[in-house]
């Protein structure tokens, strides 16, 4: 009688597993098609954070994905036109699921919808990279949009589909931490092409890189579907991970659920490795294209032109007379290059960007119009040179870096080096596909093991330099800002540090940079040493092919101080140093980098090797 008991027992619990285990609605809340429409991440909670997304109960806790596909199948079998119209890429979802129940469900109309349809290119849809923005923190890393295309149009009257933050503050220090923790709502919103052609390439000199997406008509169908659920919700916005780019990724797994492509962006979600990323899905995507920055078409036409025309160009730009005894070819040439010269700098705002004086702006339009008169009178124009097409982006290291090596100094011996740097370029790191003098890293960390313990070597929050360099046609500012830790000796104490930079850079291939920097320093005591600083820095950087160099001398003089004189001694040293960095490239992914410095206050040496592994 037991063993019979137990038998049942058995196959009770068997058939009530196999039960569970076949209920259709349960096998739908985990399809990964639902789980994306709803923006489920690994837990099952949504990122959506508006409440209105939804029609259960369970709100964006771990049991939604089933309450609001209950929700949703209830909603349809009353006849709930708004549920449709509302969502119709989640009802569309669940009439495939459910073919024998959605016989009953009637299909409403829904105008609004359809209006919206049709005034939305669905032939095909691109993915456009903007290269990065110095001058925005938002926009350091680059910028993702879709693009919906029509095949009958030209691509400028195509439309954009753009995540942003929505914020009216100014991009100041409270902008840089609230978009870090999630300060802002961020929404999809759709725009005119043109519009962001305008902003980037015309106003803001951003490279575009357009990658056409091989996307079936179904494809496309569920993506703006989708989008159409999206228009009146928000996000919580984060720079490094629920990004743009990660938010585009989310968008794109909803017309293909096939991939994965926001599964390997946990932590931070960087635009180029999104790109990269993208790229290595099979087949799906068609075709790249290039659309230069005015800056960019500025710099190849000045890079080809000799002497004696480059003369004429400065003498006309100058307020001086058109020169008349030129080919037509060179006259088109000098034309346009004047005028593209006087609309950059109408459009250029930003001082740091080497901004025209008042009373030369002044003139920029007439001589812009004067320019644009002149080439509608030459014969047909010529075909002119653009010259080659900058490195794609995702062709670069990637900006994850992890490192090895051993580091020796005078009176300490030897030590092993670790170091990690999440995202995303140094100034040594191989140039290629990067702008030249820009760099930017974040959350980067330094282990130093040596004389029996280990230690923090450095660790930086964030560091930026911009050594745009100047010529006789275009003046910037080169700038830096830091802020973390640094140890100049692993067997001395280390400072925290929060500085920056300002000064000017010449030279492209071999550059020269002078700056003024200004630091604020916190020794081994946090609380009692600390100081202000200033001094200059001299650099010289060059880079070809699988190597990069960058020189460096430093001296500063603490002007401030409070605390102990042993704090005082941590502060200085390191203030005045000369450093000289070499890496070479011995692989796609691999690198090896010298480092030698000399340190002045107290007087020491020493020297570092390490392998460097680009992930």
């Amino acid at each position: 009688m037991a063993l019979r008991t137990a038998l049942w027992l058995l196959l009770g619990g068997a058939l009530s597993v196999a039960s569970a285990s076949s209920d259709p609605e349960s096998d739908a809340a985990a399809d990964p098609l639902w789980r994306r429409l709803l923006h489920l991440d690994a837990n099952g909670h949504s990122r959506i954070d508006s409440p209105d997304a939804f029609l259960s109960s369970a709100g964006a806790g771990a049991g939604l994905a089933l309450a609001e596909l209950r929700a949703g199948l209830a909603a349809l079998a009353a006849g709930e036109a708004r549920y449709s119209c509302r969502f119709p890429a989640r009802a569309d979802f669940l009439r495939a699921r459910f073919p024998a129940r959605a016989q009953t469900w009637p299909r409403p109309d829904c105008p609004q919808y359809r209006a919206w349809r049709a005034s939305l290119p669905d032939d095909r849809v691109t993915l456009v990279f903007a290269s990065a923005y110095m001058n925005n923190p938002s926009s350091m890393f680059g910028h993702t949009l879709l693009r919906l295309d029509r095949d009958d149009a030209a691509p400028l009257l195509s439309r954009a589909v753009n995540f942003a933050a929505r914020t009216r503050d100014s991009q100041g220090i409270a902008y840089a931490v609230k978009g870090l923790t999630g300060g802002y709502p961020g929404q999809y919103g759709i725009y005119p092409y043109y519009d962001k052609v305008r902003d980037y390439a015309r106003i803001e000199n951003r490279d575009l890189w357009e990658y056409a997406l091989a996307l079936e008509p179904a494809a496309i169908n569920r993506l703006l579907a989708h989008l159409w659920e999206l228009r009146e919700l928000h996000f919580d916005y984060f720079f490094l991970d629920e990004n743009c780019s990660y938010q585009l990724l989310a968008l794109l797994e909803v017309a293909r659920p096939d991939l994965n492509l926001t599964g390997p962006f946990r932590y931070w979600a960087s635009p180029v490795e999104t790109i990269r990323h993208l790229r290595a899905q099979p087949g799906l995507v068609a075709a790249v294209t290039h659309r230069p920055a005015l800056q960019t078409q500025l710099l190849q036409g000045l890079a080809s032109l000799d002497e004696g025309q480059a003369l004429a160009l400065g003498q006309v730009l100058a307020g001086g007379d058109w020169p008349v005894q030129r080919s037509p070819e060179e006259q088109a040439r000098l034309a346009e290059l004047v005028h593209d010269w006087a609309w950059y700098q109408q459009q250029n705002r930003a001082w740091i960007s080497g901004r025209l004086p008042a009373a030369r702006r002044a003139g920029l339009p007439v001589l812009a119009e004067d320019a644009l008169i002149r080439r509608s009178r030459l014969p047909d124009p010529p075909t002119l040179d653009t010259g080659p097409s900058p490195t794609e982006p995702d062709q670069g290291h990637p900006g994850e870096r992890l490192s090895v090596g051993l580091d020796w100094q005078d009176g300490a011996g030897g030590a092993l080096l670790l170091g990690w740097r999440p995202v995303q370029h140094d100034l040594l790191d191989p140039p290629r596909a990067y702008a030249a003098g820009a760099a930017i890293e974040v959350l980067s960390l330094a282990v130093s093991a040596g004389q029996g313990r280990a230690r923090l070597h450095s660790a930086s929050a964030i560091r930026i330099d911009s050594r745009a360099p100047r010529d006789r046609w275009f003046q910037p500012w080169s700038w830096r800002v830091e802020a973390g830790f640094e140890r100049p000796q692993w067997s001395v104490p280390g400072h925290g540090q929060l500085g920056g930079g300002i000064g000017v850079s010449w030279g492209r291939g071999l550059a020269f940079d002078a700056l003024v920097l200004g630091e604020l320093l916190l020794g081994p005591r946090l609380s009692r040493d600390r100081g202000a600083a200033l001094g200059l820095e001299l650099g010289l950087r060059a880079g070809a092919g699988a190597w990069s160099l960058h020189w460096q001398a430093r001296h500063q003089a603490l002007l401030a101080f409070a605390g102990s004189e042993a704090g005082e001694a941590a502060l200085q040293a390191g203030l005045s140093r000369v450093v000289l960095g070499q890496q070479w490239q011995i692989g796609p992914r691999l690198g090896l980098r010298l480092e030698a410095r000399r340190m002045f206050r107290p007087a020491t040496s020493g020297i570092s090797l390490s392998l460097l592994w680009y992930g």
